[in-house]
């Protein structure tokens, strides 16, 4: 929820459209930035999202969670 599209290098790093899930009132980006999981994107239902597209994330650090491997916040 606090992950935005923006342009290929806008953001804080890059990625590519795997799979777009359209849902009617809202539809899901699933993003692949090279990590083991993708990274999920809600946008908004009428946002074109070509899948193959290279597209920037962008988010505000201050609300971001991060975890290491053994499912620790960090």
């Amino acid at each position: 929820e606090n992950i935005a599209l923006c342009d290929a290098d806008a953001g804080q790093i890059n990625g590519s459209v795997a799979v777009c899930e359209y849902l009617g009132s809202e539809q899901f980006a699933y993003i692949d930035c090279g990590f083991d999981e993708m990274v999920t994107v809600r946008v908004a239902p009428d946002e074109a999202v070509p899948v193959g597209s290279v597209v920037g994330l962008s988010f505000d650090r201050e609300k971001l969670y991060t975890f290491d491997g053994d499912g620790a916040r960090l």
